[in-house]
């Protein structure tokens, strides 16, 4: 079965920090605010964490692992996400924070697009972008890689309105 746990503790990082969900069956629902303050945090492990509050500051995010992230809210921070393995899935078009940092979409790691939104952040792409509804990609985009992708559902759109740019291509299915 599915083993959901609740935290509903805000968090402010003093050090870079890991949060990890080993269990591929269980999920961490954070509740409380997460002030990043200049640190980076990372999400490992092969379960599922979400993120159902706020993230400022002006640290990061990173993932790790098989497993997902789920970020919900309209975030503030600032610093770079690297989704390195396993998913980040964005409810919310600001979900990735401030436009001032990229996000870096390694080698078979993935950014899901949830909801009809428009996404202003640099996306760095050597893994795929996943659509399942009208999506919009407004921010550059740099393909670094051969095996970049972008995925959308049957009856989706995924519209992107930037440059694309970089020297790696991607395929679209």
């Amino acid at each position: 079965g599915i083993f959901p746990v609740y935290c509903f503790i805000p968090l402010t990082l003093n050090s870079n920090q890991s949060i990890t969900v080993s269990n591929a069956s269980t999920t961490l629902n954070l509740y409380g605010d997460i002030d990043t303050n200049g640190k980076i945090l990372t999400f490992a492990g092969d379960g599922t964490a979400q993120v159902l509050s706020y993230i400022k500051g002006a640290g990061g995010l990173s993932k790790i692992g098989n497993g997902g992230a789920n970020l919900y809210a309209s975030n503030t921070f600032s610093g770079p996400v690297q989704i390195n393995q396993g998913s980040i899935n964005i409810y919310d078009a600001s979900a990735l924070g401030t436009t001032n940092g990229n996000t870096t979409v390694a080698s078979n790691a993935v950014l899901s697009l949830a909801n009809p939104i428009t996404v202003a952040e640099p996306l760095v792409l050597s893994g795929s972008v996943n659509g399942s509804v009208a999506q919009v990609l407004s921010g550059p985009v740099t393909v670094a890689d051969t095996n970049a992708a972008f995925r959308v559902a049957m009856g989706a759109t995924l519209t992107i309105n930037s440059v694309i740019s970089g020297p790696g291509g991607f395929t679209k299915n």
